[in-house]
């Protein structure tokens, strides 16, 4: 009996699946999203999260073709409805530092009243470098007429615009350029 036991212990826990209580998004190579990039239900001025980034996430200049290195892949995010009219984002990218290290570099972007964050130095900001396996815990709050970021302790506030309906936006790669390799992200949003 005890033998069963402990067969039936291992086999339990070699089937365990880390990401249970997380939802598991994949975005195909090639592709900038597998969904709509905005979510059709409207939330309230507030999202909660916590993201598990993967060794997906890593890119080289090469990769996307020497294309666009400035952009930022999109995690997660508030918008008014048009992502390029307002909208709040935290938001992603990979740096190959001069020794050849890479780096995943995360940061607050906000599009104000149809200006883009990479126009206006004031409405991006660099929050923390973030490595793969290990859980992110973010919020954005609109009040007050700002938009409020909190990424695992670091915070940082950008004025908001004029638009005040709040819809969720879904991770998105890239700006102009796409991986060759698939991306995935486990999340789970509050």
């Amino acid at each position: 009996m005890r033998k069963y036991l402990l067969i039936l212990l291992v086999l339990a826990s070699c089937t365990k699946d880390e990401y249970l209580d997380f939802d598991t998004i994949r975005i195909p190579a090639g592709k900038s999203s597998n969904m709509f990039e905005i979510t059709l239900n409207r939330v309230s001025d507030r999202i909660d999260g916590i993201f598990i980034a993967t060794p997906s996430w890593y890119y080289t200049y090469d990769e996307i073709g020497g294309e666009d290195m400035n952009g930022l892949s999109k995690i997660d995010g508030l918008t008014d409805g048009d992502v390029h009219d307002s909208s709040a984002r935290i938001t992603y990218k990979c740096v190959t530092d001069e020794y050849g290290e890479q780096h995943l570099m995360v940061y607050g972007y906000v599009w104000r009243d149809g200006v883009s964050p990479q126009e206006k130095a004031d409405q991006k900001h660099f929050l923390t470098e973030i490595i793969p396996d290990k859980a992110y815990r973010y919020s954005i709050l609109r009040e007050g007429g700002m938009y409020k970021f909190s990424f695992d302790g670091v915070e940082w506030e950008c004025l908001a615009g004029s638009n005040k309906m709040s819809w969720r936006c879904n991770p998105y790669i890239g700006g102009r350029y796409v991986l060759k390799h698939d991306w995935v992200i486990h999340i789970k949003r509050f």
